[in-house]
């Protein structure tokens, strides 16, 4: 088929011929040439030489194609990408830089030399070109790369996705590339004209975010070389609620939601990475809109974010210093777009939650809770209860005291008991108290901008109710921001406002069954009272008779209580302004300012009708014997608690930023600025007693908060009247200085430096103490762009390392005595309450941070994702000492504490399935954190402390959040708990609790699971969009409720009838005997003990989304630019768990389990 000439002299003599030939039958032939050059062809091939490709060209057209064996064909490498294309487009562009022309003769091509064209392409010198790069709707592309086919050279454009290419030959193609889009090859054959490459978003990228931001600036990622996490407003609306940071939930790398609540006091609902502090603030630092938020999260309309970014490593971080060492979580509000037209979005939702599921967890059934009272009836346990004649005690206690007082027949007591034990109070909760619940969401915001001015306004409502019918929460936020240009764009000017107020209602009269067969109501649904210890109440036939009719009645009707007596009200004002001048083309001046004030008001009235205020009115009146007057010490009417906080916030911030690009080789970026902070809260707590709303008048004045008075039925309990108010007030002002610098090499190399100092008015008694520099720097190869990298299999590779310090603090703290001033005691002088003793060397904590990373991405992107392992070590952390007594304290809270954390990131975006019309994603998050205490100096106590206290003193080589238990020996042959004292078994329990060798404790493991992650299927069908994510967490452990024979055993206590009743039955149950008199150390250790323990590994359904989408494109009838209708369901079920009790580990015991919502909603712009 194919002929290789050896001379022109040949080629000539062929070609003479040919001519003859062709003009006797030239009609014939010229159909016959249209037929071979208008024949579809695709090929493709990468830098091969010009015969190869003639070669491969001719084999897939099915052509016989003559040329001759010159240096052209010989040495010049081609490229070349051709779908369903006419063989003369083919070879038009294969020939386009070459001094060579074809013709058809016959059925044969033939391809010869041209003079004139080489004479024209010898004339022709380099050009510049000029041009930016977009995405399909117009939004510009910062730092897309740029690359002439056949040279190494690479370009990037600016900030504003403009780019200028020097000395480029004319007809040459140029491949233009970005994070997300499709790659594009461009011919460069018009040198007058301003080049657009519009650039195709590509669906197999999962989740890319075009440019992260990090509060201080805006980056392209791929000039990143610090460890972020981009979250886009598509995959932030996929989740359907009231609070943004919840959305984040499930979908992130390396952050975890802790929904359980853990031992301790300084816990944080959200963990970046692992935990790198004690006692100092654990939570990760939110920013919004390029300033630190100080507000309720809350009041936050998630409709108005456009995007999120996650900053995790030092490199990513240490731009805001002191605060990062938990992460840093950037918010960054919707803004408008220039030039263009107002859009109307429109969205609106309703979310209906099941009711909870009260058998959860297992309880004790009313007949076990009868057997329990009954069997410490008999014991005495309520003697000396009963005998005083007004403290509470059950009714099936009463029942068997009127009973052993012969004031009921045993026939009567059998039904009464009967009858008790076939009640269960959580029907009535179920009934009158819990309900589902119903969340409205409505959002509406117009957008758009002019030439030189861009904006955005929005409004957004939510209405919930919650499960319990009490409970209700309202939010109205308004939302907006303006953007104009002036000089001719050298100038622009920026503000912002937001407006949020919202109000929580909720029950602040807690009512907790007292027993399993509480009754709440008769069978016509009519209050009925009952006893109950939280609020202490008193016995029924003691207050059936107290007063003779003259006090209120002192019965407490759970159902009379059951409404909201308790608002709070939360403000939020938040207004920032910019100033933006540009004093030469990459030099700038940013003058920012931000005001943000919280007004919280809580208030809880309980009316005269309330128990609560019914009981303390009674509980301080007196009847005079003789006379029979009534007096009463408090006033009828309502009691109101009322406390007022305001928390208002100020930044300044100026800063200079410097952005150049120099021969499309070098890049410079680079910002230094200063700012002020200065935070101020205020606290003033009130009780009013004889409160009337209608005049806001009080009766405080009679009321002397001083004096001591009796109880009306314990003569002997004298008591003061609460009234004492409080006034609590809080300052800080940070100042700091800081400097960020990152330097691009021809589009491979990527070096980041970051530096900042804070200082802070309540560390360090010297000035040089009130600081503390942070740094950090980072280093990024592009190995893909590399001249001699040439893999089809990862056409994409890139290498990060980080290295830094991020900071924290400890605000409990000062160097400075503080205190605490409290009102009169009860020799009515002042005293104060000292919080810390003086630390004059007190500083800052410090996070060193190491992360190491690779980004890739496979041919076609079928594969896409990144792997990062980082250390996280804690330095100087605030910690407690022992200091010598003499000082007058006995542990010193000073930087005397360290931790470790090791980690690893894993992120993998796959494309299973990609055909027209159908596409199937699959996003897998996988995290390994496990944190430990490295040096802590206090010494430990007890091993009982370690086991129940060990948040307030942590053990040195094992996590902050270590569960640790008493060894178990099982169960003896009388039902006892069995443990190791000395390394003998025991039942010294005192012993086994206050022995002070820890080497006797079991360390189950973490209370934080070490691994965790999720796997989101994502399908797309046409129009139908469904969205499966399944989370998981590993390699952690929570401890139950066990049974114990204090305080009644509690009817909480679902394992009771598991419990040793015979001998034998030690052999399959660790649950111990019951037992009279109780032995509180027994208890202790049974509940401090491995059996306890369950392993919380899990995995389960979190959440499935399905949206069906229609657009004015394919349905020009429609009167809006889009529509989408969408169904989510939430916490859908556990699909495995660890433990074989049933329980879910994201409530253990204690809490309630989350319920499963439904929601639907529409997204509509017009």
């Amino acid at each position: 088929m194919f002929s290789i000439l050896p001379s022109l002299k040949s080629i000539r003599l062929l070609l003479i011929i040919v001519f003859v030939n062709g003009c006797l039958s030239l009609p014939a032939v010229a159909e016959s040439a249209n037929q071979i050059l208008e024949k579809k062809v695709t090929v493709s091939f990468k830098e091969i030489s010009l015969k190869s490709g003639i070669d491969k060209i001719a084999k897939a057209a099915e052509v016989s194609i003559i040329y001759s064996n010159s240096k052209e064909l010989i040495n010049s490498r081609v490229s070349l990408h051709a779908v369903n294309k006419q063989l003369k487009e083919v070879l038009n562009d294969l020939l386009l830089p070459f001094p060579l022309s074809y013709k058809v003769i016959d059925d044969k091509i033939i391809i010869s030399h041209d003079a004139q064209k080489r004479k024209r392409i010898a004339e022709q010198q380099p050009v510049i070109i000029k041009g930016k790069v977009t995405d399909s709707i117009g939004m510009v592309l910062p730092g897309a790369t740029l690359k002439i086919v056949g040279e190494s050279k690479v370009y990037i454009t600016d900030k504003n996705g403009e780019f200028v290419l020097s000395n480029v030959p004319l007809n040459a193609r140029l491949q233009v590339s970005f994070i997300g889009f499709i790659t594009q090859e461009v011919l460069l054959a018009d040198t007058t004209a301003y080049l657009t490459v519009v650039l195709k978003q590509d669906n197999s990228k999962l989740n890319e975010v075009k440019v992260v931001s990090t509060g201080y600036q805006t980056l392209p990622k791929e000039r990143a070389t610090g460890s972020f996490v981009l979250i886009d407003s598509a995959l932030l609306n996929r989740r359907v609620g009231s609070n943004i940071l919840e959305r984040l939930d499930g979908v992130t790398s390396g952050l975890i939601f802790n929904q359980r609540n853990l031992d301790g006091n300084n816990n944080s609902t959200i963990t970046i990475r692992g935990r790198s502090t004690i006692f100092a603030n654990p939570n990760p630092l939110i920013v919004v809109d390029n300033f630190p938020y100080d507000g309720d999260i809350n009041s936050i309309n998630p409709n108005d974010i456009a995007s999120i970014s996650i900053l995790k490593d030092a490199s990513a971080a240490s731009i805001w210093g002191v605060r990062a060492g938990n992460g840093v979580i950037v918010i960054t509000t919707k803004k408008g777009k220039k030039g263009s037209d107002p859009v109307i979005s429109l969205n609106a939702n309703l979310t209906i939650g099941e009711k909870p599921n009260l058998n959860y967890p297992y309880q004790m059934s009313s007949a076990d809770n009868i057997y329990v009272e009954k069997f410490l009836f008999d014991q005495g346990y309520y003697d000396n209860t009963i005998s005083n004649g007004y403290s509470a005690i059950s009714p099936a206690v009463a029942l068997m005291d009127k009973l052993r007082n012969s004031q009921i027949s045993q026939t009567d007591y059998d039904g009464q008991i009967n009858t008790l034990k076939q009640s269960d109070v959580r029907n009535d909760l179920r009934k009158y108290f819990y309900r589902k619940s119903a969340n409205q969401q409505y959002s509406l915001s117009v957008s758009g901008g002019a030439a030189h001015q861009k904006y955005f306004i929005s409004a957004g409502f939510d209405k919930n109710l919650g499960n319990l019918v009490s409970d209700s929460y309202k939010r109205y936020t308004i939302n907006a921001n303006n953007t104009l240009n002036l000089l001719n764009d050298k100038l622009e000017l920026f503000t912002s406002i937001s407006f949020t107020r919202s109000n929580t209602g909720s029950n602040a009269n807690t009512y907790r069954a007292y027993t399993a067969y509480d009754q709440l109501a008769d069978k016509n649904g009519n209050p009925l009272p009952v006893v109950d210890n939280i609020n202490q109440t008193l016995r029924a036939s003691y207050v059936d008779t107290a007063g003779n009719g003259k006090l209120l009645d002192w019965r407490y009707f759970p159902l009379n209580e059951n409404k909201g007596n308790r608002n709070t009200g939360l403000t939020n004002y938040r207004f920032l302004a910019g100033i933006t001048y540009k004093l030469i083309d990459q030099l700038k001046i940013q003058v920012n300012y931000q005001y943000q004030q919280d007004q919280n008001d809580d208030n809880r009235v309980y009316n005269q009708d309330s128990f609560y205020a019914r009981d303390l009115i009674n509980r301080f009146s007196a009847i005079d014997p003789s006379t029979g007057t009534l007096s009463r010490i408090i006033p009828l009417g309502a009691i109101t608690d009322r406390n007022d906080a305001t928390a208002s916030t100020q930044y300044g911030r100026v800063q200079l930023s410097y952005e150049k690009t120099i021969k499309n080789i070098h890049a410079v970026s680079a910002i230094a600025g200063f700012e002020v902070k200065d935070y101020q809260y205020d606290l003033n707590s009130q009780r009013y007693y004889g409160y009337d709303p209608s005049t806001a008048s009080n009766a405080n004045g009679s009321i002397n908060p001083l004096a001591y008075y009796n109880i009306y039925y314990d003569p002997y309990g004298a008591q003061t009247i609460p009234t004492a108010p409080s006034q609590l007030g809080n300052t800080d002002r940070y100042r700091s200085y800081y400097a960020n610098a990152s330097y691009t090499y021809n589009s491979r190399y990527i070096f980041t430096a970051s530096a900042r100092k804070d200082e802070t008015n309540i560390f360090g008694v010297k000035a040089n103490q009130k600081g503390v520099p942070l740094w950090s720097a980072g280093l990024a190869w592009n190995l893909s762009n590399e001249g001699f990298y040439h893999s089809d299999a990862l056409p994409y590779l890139k290498i990060r390392a980080t290295y830094g310090y991020n900071g924290n603090a400890d605000k409990t703290t000062s160097a400075y005595l503080t205190a605490n001033a409290f009102y009169y005691n009860i020799w009515n002088t002042l005293y104060a309450n000292i919080i810390n003793p003086p630390n004059p060397s007190l500083g800052w904590e410090k996070i060193e941070n190491i992360n190491l990373g690779i980004d890739f991405s496979t041919k076609g992107n079928w594969l896409s994702g990144s792997f990062e392992y980082y250390r996280k070590r804690g330095m100087d952390l605030i910690g407690n000492s022992p200091i010598a007594p003499q000082t007058g304290v006995t542990t010193f809270k000073g930087n005397s504490a360290d931790t470790k954390t090791n980690g690893i990131d894993i992120v993998a975006n796959l494309i299973i399935l990609s055909k027209p019309g159908f596409k199937w994603k699959l996003n897998l998050l996988y995290n390994y954190a496990l944190d430990r205490i490295t040096n802590y100096s206090a010494q430990q106590g007890v091993n009982g402390d370690i086991v129940f206290s060990n948040y307030s003193n942590p053990l040195v080589g094992y996590p902050y959040y270590a569960i640790f238990a008493f060894k178990s020996a099982g169960l003896d042959a009388t039902g006892n708990p069995r443990g190791y004292l000395a390394g003998a078994i025991s039942t010294d329990y005192a012993g086994i609790y206050n022995s002070q060798n820890a080497d006797e404790l079991v360390y189950k493991g973490p209370a934080t699971p070490r691994s965790f992650g999720s796997v989101r299927n994502n399908i797309s069908f046409r129009q139908w969009d469904l969205s499966v994510n399944v989370v998981y967490k590993l390699g952690y452990y929570f401890r139950k409720n066990g049974v114990f024979s204090g305080s009644n055993y509690g009817y909480n206590q679902g394992e009771f009838d598991q419990r040793w009743q015979k001998t034998g039955d030690e052999l399959h149950t660790t649950i111990p005997s019951l037992i009279y008199p109780n032995d509180s150390y027994r208890d202790v250790f049974y509940l401090g003990s491995e059996d306890v323990i369950d392993k919380g590994d899990h995995i389960r359904l979190q959440d499935i989304r399905l949206s069906y989408q229609l657009n004015k494109k394919s349905h020009p009838y429609l009167p809006f630019r889009s529509l989408q209708i969408y169904s989510y369901i939430n916490n859908v079920g556990i699909l495995w768990r660890a433990n074989k009790d049933g329980l879910d580990p994201d409530a253990g015991t204690q809490l309630l389990p989350s319920t499963r919502t439904i929601s639907f909603g529409l997204n509509a712009t017009f």
